[in-house]
């Protein structure tokens, strides 16, 4: 994929990646860096080592990509089976008139 197609450093006529952009990638490739287009990520770690805005925004990024990894806790097989036999039985109860 390539970068934004015209980006507020293009506006300004120069390489470096501004704040918004660093969001807007952060957006689109997450927070794993090495997961990035190799120009877009040496843009993003010039301005992680020099933006307070940008290491913000990377902290959440990184937060937010950790809740999306959590799968939650893996059920045993007696647990599930008890949860399904349960809710399968709840179906059994619904009203006729619903289905």
């Amino acid at each position: 994929m390539t970068s934004l197609r015209f980006t507020e450093r293009e506006q300004a006529g120069g390489e470096r990646m501004t704040p918004n952009e660093l969001k807007a990638l952060i957006d689109i490739y997450g927070a794993d860096l090495a997961k990035w287009p190799p120009q877009e990520g040496a843009h993003a770690k010039t301005l992680l080592a020099q933006s307070d805005e940008a290491r913000a925004l990377m902290r959440d990024a990184v937060a937010f990509d950790a809740v999306l990894r959590n799968t939650g806790p893996v059920l045993s097989p007696d647990r599930r089976r008890f949860l399904v036999d349960s809710i399968m039985g709840r179906l059994d109860d619904t009203p006729s008139s619903l289905s």
